[in-house]
C-alpha cells in the first residue's frame, strides 16, 4: 500500500517538518527478510524475531510477510532498530501493523541521533479494517503525530512486552516499515562551482554557449539578472534540473576581446537564498580575418583625472569627458601596407561632430599587426546620443576604404 506522509505540521523549537527538508530517500522494509539476516534493512535487533508469512483467507491483501517477536521470558523487550544514511535525518515514518483483536497494548516508537539517547514518539494509529480475519488480526496504520526531533538518525520499534511469559506468536505483528529521510535546506548562499569558459580563459569561441553550473537547484526566473558585457542580445536557459544556466548568444561576441559575466545577488536558489555574487572573465579568440586588412581587439578606455585608464564597454561609460580607444590593425597581404586611420564621431542624426586622423600607419606583411591608440573628447551624459565609426583608408586624399565595413561604437558597445 502506498504511504502518504503528512506534511506541513506546526514547527516546534527543535523539530522540522517534512516540507522543511530536501527529501533524499527512504528506508522501505516490506518485512520479507528475517531481521539481522544478510540483505535486511534492519540495522540491529534487541532479542530475537521471526519472519512470519501468514495468508489472509478472509480479507486477501491485508496480511503478507510480517515480523513477530519470540518471547520466551516475561519482561523481555523486543525492538527493531533502523538507521538512515550518514548526513541525513529522519523526516517521517509509517508503520503497517497487525494487532490481535483482543489486544489493547500498542507498539512504542523512539528516535535517536546516536543510537544511545532515545526519545519516544507520540503517534497516530488508524484501524484500517475492523473485520477480523482468520488470525483475528486487525490492520493499523501508524504515523507520527508531531514533527520528528531534528537530528534523528535512528528509529526504534519496540513491541509490547510479554508480561506472562511463553511464546506469543500472532498477537502483535509488524508488516511494513517506511522511513522518509533527507537533509535540511542550505542556509548559506548558493555558489557558482564551474563555468565554461573558465575564469581568465583565452581563445574562446565568440559564437559558443556560456555555461554556468551551481551547487544546487536555482530559481530560473532569476536568471534574467545575469549580465554579459558587450552583448545585450542573449537569453539564458535553465538545464540539469535548474542547476545549470546556459547563456545562448543571438549574435557573436566581439573577437579578441575580454568579456565579463556577472551573476548578481538577486539571482537566487529554489529556497530564495541569494547567490554569493559571482563574476568571471574570458577573452574571445581572433576573428577569421576574412579581409586582407582589418581591425580587431578594440578596447575603449575611460581616462581618469589622474591619468589612470579604466576599460569601458561603450560610450555611455565615458564619464570624465576624455576617452582613449585602442585597437589592433592586421595585414594578411604579402607586402607592407601603409594606411590612414580615421576616427569619426556622429550625432544621433548622423551628422559628423568630430574627427581624428592617424596617417602613414605601416602594417607589417604576412599576418603582421600593429597596435594603435587614439585619444578623443566626449561630453559626459550625452554620449548615448552619438556614435563613433572607425575607417581604414588607402590615403587621406583618395579616401578609398581598404578594410570593408567600419567599426561602430555606440551605447550598445563595439561592433565589427
Amino acid at each position: 500500500m502506498p504511504i502518504e506522509l503528512v506534511a506541513n505540521r506546526a514547527l516546534s523549537a527543535h523539530s522540522l517538518t517534512t516540507s522543511d527538508f530536501i527529501v533524499r530517500g527512504e528506508v522501505n522494509d516490506p518485512c520479507e527478510i528475517r531481521p539481522g539476516a544478510p540483505g535486511s534493512p534492519v540495522f540491529r535487533i534487541e532479542n530475537e524475531f521471526w519472519l512470519e508469512n501468514i495468508p489472509d483467507n478472509v480479507n486477501p491483501g491485508q496480511l503478507d510477510s510480517s515480523y513477530r517477536r519470540i518471547n520466551l521470558t516475561a519482561g523481555e523487550t523486543h525492538s527493531l532498530i533502523y538507521r538512515v544514511p550518514d548526513g541525513n535525518y529522519i523526516i517521517a515514518f509509517e508503520i503497517i501493523s497487525y494487532i490481535h483483536v483482543s489486544r489493547h497494548g500498542d507498539f512504542r516508537f523512539f528516535v535517536s541521533p546516536d543510537d544511545v539517547n532515545y526519545t519516544q514518539i507520540v503517534f497516530n494509529s488508524w484501524r484500517m479494517w475492523d473485520t477480523t480475519n482468520t488470525w483475528s488480526l486487525i490492520r493499523h496504520d501508524i504515523t507520527p503525530r508531531d514533527p520528528i526531533p531534528y537530528g534523528s538518525r535512528y528509529f526504534k520499534i519496540s513491541f509490547p512486552e510479554n508480561t506472562t511469559g511463553g511464546n506469543q506468536t500472532h498477537d502483535m505483528l509488524n508488516g511494513n516499515v517506511r522511513i522518509l529521510y533527507g537533509t535540511p535546506p542550505p542556509t548559506v548562499a548558493a555558489r557558482l562551482i564551474e563555468s565554461v569558459p573558465s575564469n581568465h580563459e583565452t581563445g574562446v569561441d565568440p559564437n559558443g554557449d556560456i555555461i554556468l553550473r551551481f551547487d544546487r537547484a536555482m530559481n530560473p526566473e532569476t536568471f534574467k539578472y545575469i549580465s554579459l558585457d558587450g552583448c545585450p542580445d542573449f537569453f539564458v536557459e535553465a538545464t540539469d534540473d535548474n542547476m545549470t544556466a546556459v547563456i545562448r548568444l543571438n549574435r557573436p561576441l566581439m573577437t579578441s576581446r575580454r568579456h565579463i559575466v556577472i551573476i548578481p545577488s538577486n539571482v537566487t536558489c529554489i529556497y530564495e537564498i541569494p547567490i554569493g555574487e559571482a563574476a568571471f572573465t574570458f577573452t574571445t579568440g581572433r576573428s577569421a580575418r576574412n579581409t586582407p586588412i582589418g581591425i580587431e581587439n578594440v578596447i575603449l578606455f575611460n581616462t581618469q583625472q589622474d591619468g589612470e585608464m579604466t576599460e569601458a564597454q561603450n560610450l555611455i561609460e565615458i564619464t570624465t569627458g576624455l576617452a582613449t580607444i585602442e585597437l589592433t590593425l592586421y595585414n594578411n597581404e604579402s607586402d607592407v601596407e601603409s594606411v590612414v586611420l580615421l576616427f569619426a564621431v556622429y550625432d544621433e542624426n548622423g551628422a559628423l561632430v568630430s574627427v581624428q586622423i592617424q596617417r602613414d600607419m605601416d602594417i607589417p606583411q604576412d599576418a603582421g599587426t600593429i597596435t594603435v591608440s587614439q585619444e578623443f573628447a566626449v561630453q559626459p551624459g550625452n554620449v548615448d546620443r552619438y556614435f563613433m565609426k572607425i575607417f581604414i583608408w588607402e590615403s587621406a586624399v583618395k579616401l578609398n576604404p581598404v578594410a570593408g565595413e567600419a567599426i561602430i561604437i555606440d551605447s550598445d558597445g563595439i561592433e565589427y
